[in-house]
């Protein structure tokens, strides 16, 4: 999902797939019991709800994992509140990025102030899983050369800050463009 393009109208959006597009992909794909919905900011599209239902309706997702950066805790706490209430029967896991535990993160990210959005997010998530016992709140590091030395901090500031229900730590192939 290209989101910089979306949010700021400063690009053609139709790389993106259309719904129709999703529907005719989920309806030929055969069963996907397992479905990870990444891009840039997968909850920047107003029809992420429907993009997912393709995929629950017509290929029997179950577990749909949708990761973000946090930083429109807003419509990241809508978009799970709308999936988990018309799909109860279907476990979501919404899924932040956590680079570093400070500053840094931000700059990593190329945001001034990511890391308390996804903060906010966080605990908006938190707070819907209260009510929604098929909703996860997850949290994933990837190993960059930069943060290499920081993984114990790292770890104690998302159990302590974030709580969540999983911590993962992703590696990327070695040929991966180095983040900013």
């Amino acid at each position: 999902f290209y989101g910089q393009r979306i949010t700021d109208g400063s690009g053609d959006t139709t790389e993106e797939l259309s719904l129709e597009e999703y529907r005719s992909i989920s309806r030929k794909c055969g069963n996907i019991p397992y479905l990870l919905l990444s891009g840039g900011e997968p909850v920047l599209r107003k029809d992420l709800v429907e993009v997912v239902a393709c995929f629950v309706e017509n290929a029997g997702a179950q577990f749909v994992t949708i990761p973000s950066n946090g930083l429109s805790p807003g419509k990241t706490v809508e978009a799970f509140s709308k999936l988990t209430g018309r799909f109860p029967r279907v476990h979501f896991r919404a899924d932040f990025s956590v680079d570093y535990p400070d500053e840094r993160h931000d700059v990593s990210r190329g945001v001034k102030g990511c890391l308390d959005s996804l903060l906010k997010a966080a605990e908006g998530v938190r707070r819907l899983k209260r009510d929604r016992s098929n909703l996860s709140l997850d949290v994933v590091t990837v190993f960059l050369p930069d943060n290499a030395d920081l993984h114990g901090d790292i770890r104690e500031w998302v159990r302590d800050e974030i709580d969540p229900d999983n911590h993962e730590l992703h590696l990327l192939r070695e040929e991966w463009p180095t983040p900013i």
